[in-house]
């Protein structure tokens, strides 16, 4: 036998009361009554520091060190031979650069500049890639079929600093005097010049344009870290010719630390003794042997 329900309707005629309703909470924060039935009081619940579930780690803003490498490619010994090598070597170095999730921006000219950076840059086998690589090869627009062999050169250096070390006021000495020449007694009788001496190098700056001492001495004060930026930037260039030079020497054929045999399709390092699969040496994989 089924047992019917109630239908629902107002209180007193034999149905079931409603539901009672939420917890109402004032402004201040005391409950209100509903109905007539008072409201346990509120109560604060603490709420841990550390929740029990995964979240998702945010690496920090220089969690890590992004670094840039520039590879320079010149055509050597081969005429338009050697061009076309050098172009294949950027690509090469382009995949690579880009396999490993490094960017590679290629600026070309008499020498082709690939400028690799990323947070592996540092760690690539670019640097194993130094000196003169030789080809051999029976060039596309050669219509007797003669066998060829060009040359390119790779050279793989740091990026060029573009600021100078730091500049600390405790490494300069700070002469004020008083100026000579037309400008009144304002300029005769008041020290408004800056002469500032950098101990490190001996550099000495002056500045004596301004009727402020303040102004000269800053204005000094910049002089000072042009100066010695541009000082930084030539030592490392000079550096970098340095290591330039030693890397491919004259770019010459008996010169060679690479040779592409198209014959064979193999790519020998003359250093180690290591055969690569041209095909993937191509395509960046310097990996594979």
């Amino acid at each position: 036998m089924r047992t019917r329900l109630p239908v629902a309707g107002p209180a007193g005629h034999g149905c079931r009361a409603p539901p009672p309703r939420p917890s109402l909470t004032s402004r201040a924060g005391v409950p209100i009554p509903v109905g007539g039935i008072p409201l346990p009081a509120a109560r604060t619940v603490a709420v841990p520091d550390t929740l029990p579930c995964a979240l998702p780690r945010v690496p920090r803003k220089g969690s890590f060190v992004m670094s840039t490498v520039v590879v320079e490619i010149r055509p050597g010994e081969g005429g338009d031979d050697a061009v076309a090598f050098a172009t294949e070597l950027t690509d090469a170095v382009s995949a690579h650069a880009r396999r490993h999730g490094c960017r590679a921006t290629v600026r070309t000219g008499r020498t082709i500049t690939v400028t690799v950076t990323g947070r592996h840059a540092a760690g690539l086998r670019l640097h194993d890639l130094t000196g003169t690589h030789r080809i051999q090869r029976i060039p596309r627009n050669d219509r007797a079929g003669r066998r060829h062999t060009s040359t390119a050169t790779v050279a793989v250096l740091d990026a060029v600093a573009t600021v100078g070390p730091g500049l600390s006021r405790d490494d300069v000495d700070i002469d004020v005097y008083s100026g000579s020449g037309p400008g009144g007694q304002h300029r005769n009788k008041t020290e408004q010049c800056a002469r500032l001496t950098h101990r490190p190098t001996g550099l000495v700056v002056v500045a004596t344009a301004s009727r402020s001492q303040r102004q000269n001495i800053e204005a000094a004060f910049a002089e000072l870290e042009r100066r010695l930026g541009a000082a930084a930037v030539e030592a490392a260039e000079a550096d970098r010719n340095r290591v330039r030079r030693t890397q491919i020497a004259t770019g010459e054929r008996p010169q060679k630390q690479w040779t592409w045999n198209d014959q064979r399709a193999e790519v020998v390092d003359h250093s180690t003794g290591a055969r690569y699969p041209m095909a993937a040496f191509r395509r960046g994989r310097f990996d594979l042997r």
